[in-house]
């Protein structure tokens, strides 16, 4: 699934998160990843799509920050 939010648009601290996430298979800090991309004003939209495509065993998240 093709998203409008691409790890090579990511700071190093958040691509950080993002692959520890990855590897850890971390709901929470998978979690830390979707509020801080929410609150560097990427649209929520995007951010549901991002995260469906890369943690897709989330399927219940709450984006209600």
């Amino acid at each position: 699934m093709k998203t409008t939010i691409q790890t090579t648009d990511f700071t190093d601290s958040t691509l950080q998160l993002f692959n520890e996430a990855k590897e850890k298979n971390s709901f929470l800090l998978t979690w830390d990843l979707v509020r801080l991309l929410i609150d560097n004003d990427y649209p929520v939209k995007d951010v549901k799509q991002f995260i469906k495509a890369n943690f897709s065993h989330y399927k219940f998240l709450d984006y209600s920050i």
